[in-house]
């Protein structure tokens, strides 16, 4: 994005959209994944709850 003298970066798309859905769904102290990443966890961990985000 940019031009010759200015260059500015950036992320954008869906992936980048429901990872700040879900970041801004977490309270203080809280960790959300998505089910997707917690089923590729090899060990996964107690958790204490699920709950669904609405898109």
């Amino acid at each position: 994005m940019g031009s010759h003298k200015v260059k500015a970066y950036d992320i954008i798309g869906d992936t980048v959209n429901t990872a700040k859905r879900i970041c801004d769904a977490a309270a203080r102290g809280e960790l959300l994944i998505s089910e997707q990443a917690y089923d590729t966890l090899l060990t996964q961990p107690k958790s204490e709850e699920l709950r669904a985000l609405m898109a």
